[in-house]
């Protein structure tokens, strides 16, 4: 059997259940940088290599990772499964789920509890998922396997909800049930030449996060605006410009400052 041909069977689900097992272990980059390096490299893994839209391509990647646990969770076969069987895959859908789309928010959990966390204050508090949901999430933050387990049904709805929810999304990362809003300016928006200018500085944030933030921010404002970030050197400014022009915007300028980058985008329809 060819790698492709396993990972298309059962390989994504055992990937999947090894990444959610050490995923609370591996240290962040300041921490300990030697977790960031393929094995027997000298160099820090980066995407600098790839082609354009890398950093586009890589957010609609991880949601596939969480859609693809939650669709294998809803086809598991759980009428011969006891309590302990339906509390885990209760627990794996409400995990895959509430960690599925928060890259469309700019949010980068590190920890378990996060996940849940901010799934309940950027999907649920914001009323893009039904206040019904909540127990489960306090369920799955406590691991209470029992009530996990007599939930499943709900869990299951969790799943499909999710998976709905990014089939509505548009390529601004918002969903159809999110009311188009007028654009005001920011409190750290600019007039610059009869256009108003936003500003976020994205130095530190890694790829693909920081081409999520910056789509964030140009969610924010209109058509003819512009946005100004800066971003650092190496893997960040190589890819995150290619992306933005990937996706129709124009990069007005690229200019380097020191050991970051000033780039300036102009927001296309």
């Amino acid at each position: 059997m060819s790698f492709e041909e396993y990972f298309k069977n059962e390989g994504q689900k055992e990937i999947a259940t090894l990444c959610s097992q050490y995923n609370e272990k591996i240290p962040d980059f300041a921490t300990d940088e030697s977790y960031y390096s393929d094995w027997g490299a000298n160099e820090e893994f980066t995407t600098a290599h790839m082609g354009h839209g890398e950093c586009s391509a890589g957010i609609y990647d991880m949601i596939e990772v969480s859609m693809n646990s939650i669709k294998e969770c809803l086809e598991e076969n759980t009428k011969d499964g006891g309590e302990d069987k339906r509390g885990k895959i209760a627990w794996d859908l409400v995990s895959a789920s509430a960690g599925m789309l928060l890259i469309t928010r700019g949010i980068d959990p590190a920890t378990e509890i996060e996940i849940f966390r901010e799934f309940e204050t950027h999907f649920i508090d914001r009323n893009l998922v039904d206040e019904k949901f909540r127990p489960l999430l306090k369920a799955a933050m406590e691991k209470d396997i029992p009530l996990l387990s007599e939930n499943l049904q709900l869990a299951e709805e969790l799943g499909r909800t999710m998976v709905q929810l990014y089939h509505s999304m548009d390529n601004r990362l918002r969903f159809k049930c999110e009311a188009d809003e007028i654009c005001t300016p920011a409190p750290d928006t600019t007039q610059t030449k009869g256009h108003d200018e936003l500003f976020k500085d994205l130095r530190g944030v890694a790829c693909p996060m920081n081409f999520v933030k910056t789509k964030v921010e140009l969610s924010k404002i209109n058509i003819g605006d512009r946005l100004r970030i800066l971003l650092d050197d190496g893997e960040p400014i190589d890819n995150v410009p290619r992306s933005v022009k990937t996706e129709g915007h124009d990069i007005l300028s690229q200019e380097q400052d020191g050991d970051h980058w000033v780039v300036v985008i102009e927001k296309k329809g």
